[in-house]
C-alpha cells in the first residue's frame, strides 16, 4: 500500500504541476493579447499622427489656395485701377481738345 501511496503522491504532484503549466500558459496567451493590443494602438497611434500630419498639410495648401485667391484679386484690382486711369488720361487729353476747339472758336469770333 504504501507504494501505491507513494505513486498517487507522485501523480497528484504531476497533476498539480500540470495544472501550474496550464495556469502560467493562460497568462502567457493573456499577456500575448495584450502585447497584440498595445502594437495595434501603437499602429492606430501612427495611423493618426499621419493622419493629422495629413490634415495639417491639408490645412497649409488651403491657407495657400486663400493667399493666392487675394493675390489674384489684387492683380485684377489694378488692372482695374490701370484702366481707369487710362480712361482719365484719355478724358484729360478730350477736356484740354475741346478747351483748344473754344479757344479758337473765340478767336474766330473776335476777329
Amino acid at each position: 500500500m504504501k507504494e501505491e501511496d507513494k505513486e498517487r503522491e507522485i501523480m497528484k504532484e504531476g497533476d498539480e504541476e500540470r495544472e501550474i503549466m496550464k495556469e502560467e500558459d493562460r497568462e502567457r496567451e493573456i499577456m500575448k493579447e495584450g502585447d497584440e493590443e498595445r502594437e495595434i494602438m501603437k499602429e492606430e497611434d501612427r495611423e493618426r499622427e499621419i493622419m493629422k500630419e495629413g490634415d495639417e498639410e491639408r490645412e497649409i495648401m488651403k491657407e495657400e489656395d486663400r493667399e493666392r485667391e487675394i493675390m489674384k484679386n489684387e492683380d485684377k484690382e489694378r488692372e482695374i485701377m490701370k484702366e481707369e486711369d487710362k480712361e482719365r488720361e484719355i478724358m484729360k487729353e478730350e477736356n484740354k481738345e475741346g478747351e483748344t476747339t473754344r479757344e479758337e472758336g473765340k478767336r474766330s469770333e473776335k476777329c
